[in-house]
């Protein structure tokens, strides 16, 4: 009899471990996709389109596209912001990459 309550004692310790162990990885593995959901809204809700971050119209000229992105490259350039400090020099070199990307789409919609 108290052999039987020992090894009841040893099988509920273990089925206890056992579903801690797969609630434990069920919520692990929810939390993941849900921020992996969270960073795809994120990243596709706050994008911004070619002639926003140039600051002109979608109905441009390509002379027009061409001097917002040399205005916008002599305020946001790197080494414009070099001695202000690395936050600084890191915030331009993001901005001036944006603003790379956005004349090289404002160029392909242009074609």
């Amino acid at each position: 009899m108290t052999n039987n309550i020992g090894l009841f004692i040893v099988y509920f310790i273990a089925g206890y471990i056992v579903v801690s162990f797969l609630f434990f990885v069920t919520k692990k593995r929810n939390s993941d996709d849900s921020n992996k959901d969270e960073q795809e809204q994120e990243s596709t809700s706050f994008k911004k389109e070619w002639f926003d971050i140039l600051e002109i119209d979608k109905i441009s000229t390509l002379d027009e596209i061409k001097k917002a992105y040399k205005n916008k490259m002599k305020a946001y350039h790197p080494d414009r912001v070099a001695g202000l400090g690395e936050e600084f020099s890191t915030l331009a070199e993001e901005k001036s990459k944006e603003i790379n990307m956005a004349y090289d789409e404002a160029l392909k919609s242009k074609r």
